[in-house]
Order: structure tokens, then C-alpha cells, then sequence
């Protein structure tokens, strides 16, 4: 059902839509809590990391979504909580909303399902637009996709925000690569190395801005992956 919570809420019910078993939440005070109290937004977030860390992808998507479900109940859709009810002033959401669906889209693609991951990434930047890591891991998912011009759209937009960001020059030093267009990546491997010089892709960086061939192929950063941690304030 279309805008429906089932669960919101409710440990039971999160555990009943994936795969049986109870989730636990580790964080609680003294690891007890009444079965009838229900979670908190940020509760089921951090739920989610566990889970997410764990490799219990399926699981973690759920109770990201249940999370996402109650910030939307509590702002509104307006992004900030009501203090003290509709009457009371304002005050930001916790967890952020940029935040729960990054971490979201992080669990989909570990599981597999990329073009959702896709969207939740878009999430993300639609709460935090200068959400340079969102832009980033967007980026290099899409040229997994091989969808090459979104890629460098979302990737050009991780540089507009952060110019000297080492990862993201060199994911875009590699995309440009990957593209064949060596002779615009070659800047972009020279400012790679003027912030990173002795990382584990700096002697390739200096092959490639010196115009050597390598047998080291294109792509997105290899190892950097989706991080599980964000920096949304």
C-alpha cells in the first residue's frame, strides 16, 4: 500500500519481513526495553548499521525504510520536527534524512540491487545537496551501470563542491579513461597526485599523467567501494 508504514515501529514487525528472527538493538540502555515501547527514527537507523555492518543487507533495507518512515511522520515532509507538537518551534530531524537513505542505498547495493540504490542515492542529495560523498558513490554506481554521462554529470558535481578531493579526482581521472579520453583525464591525475602522493594509486597516477600506457584498468576507485559511514553532519 502507497505511502503505508506497516510496522513503523514495531521491532515485530520488521523481523516478520525478513526473514524471521527478532532484530535487537544493541544500543539500548542496559540491553532492556518493554516489547510494547516503540523505536525511535534513530533507534531504527542505527538498527540499520548493525545490521548493515553484519552483512544482513535485506534486513538493514527494511529498517532503513522503517526509519525514513517515521522522520516522514514527524516532519511532515517539511524535514524538520515540530517541538513540543505542531505548535512548538522548530527543530532538525535525527537522524538526518540525507544520512538514512545514503546508508539505505549503500545496504541495496550491497544486495545487489543497484538501480535502487540509484535512486536513494538521488535521495540523499535532494535533503543535502552538497552531499559531496553521495555525489561520489552516485558517480561511480552509475559508471558501473555504464551510464557514462550521468556518471560524469554526478561526478563533476562531487568536484564543484570539493575540488581537491583525491577520491573523487581519481575516480573521474579514471572514468575519463575509461571513456578513452586520456588528454582531459591526464589533468586530473596530476591534480590527484598534488593531494595524494603516496597513496596506493599514486604510481599509476604518475604513469598516466606522464602518458604511459598501464595495465591497470578503468573504473571507480578500487577498495573505496560504498562507504557504510557518511559525513552529514
Amino acid at each position: 500500500m502507497h505511502g503505508e508504514c506497516v510496522g513503523a515501529g514495531d521491532p515485530a514487525g520488521a523481523a516478520g519481513a525478513a526473514e524471521g528472527g527478532v532484530l535487537s538493538f544493541a544500543g539500548l540502555a542496559g540491553g532492556v526495553r518493554s516489547e510494547s515501547e516503540p523505536w525511535t527514527a534513530e533507534e531504527w537507523f542505527h538498527e540499520g548499521c548493525r545490521l548493515s555492518e553484519s552483512g544482513e543487507f535485506e534486513q538493514a533495507v527494511t529498517v532503513f525504510r522503517r526509519s525514513l518512515c517515521l522522520l516522514g511522520s514527524e516532519s511532515g515532509g517539511l524535514g524538520v520536527r515540530r517541538a513540543g507538537g505542531w505548535g512548538g518551534g522548530e527543530e532538525p530531524l535525527q537522524p538526518d534524512p540525507a544520512d538514512v537513505n545514503f546508508h539505505l542505498a549503500d545496504a541495496l547495493y550491497r544486495g545487489g540491487r543497484l538501480e535502487a540504490a540509484v535512486e536513494r542515492y538521488y535521495c540523499a542529495i535532494e535533503w543535502a545537496p552538497e552531499f559531496i560523498e553521495a555525489w561520489s558513490q552516485l558517480g561511480c554506481l552509475q559508471a558501473e551501470l555504464e551510464e557514462f554521462e550521468a556518471a560524469e554529470e554526478s561526478l563533476r558535481a562531487a568536484l564543484a563542491i570539493h575540488p581537491s578531493n583525491p577520491d573523487v579526482l581519481l575516480s573521474f581521472a579514471q572514468l575519463l579513461d575509461r571513456l578513452g579520453r586520456e588528454s582531459e583525464a591526464v589533468e586530473y591525475w596530476r591534480q590527484y597526485l598534488q593531494f595524494d602522493s603516496r597513496g596506493p594509486w599514486s604510481e599509476h597516477a604518475r604513469m598516466r599523467a606522464g602518458g604511459l600506457e598501464s595495465g591497470i584498468g578503468g573504473g571507480c576507485v578500487a577498495g573505496a567501494g560504498l562507504p557504510l559511514e557518511s559525513l552529514v553532519d
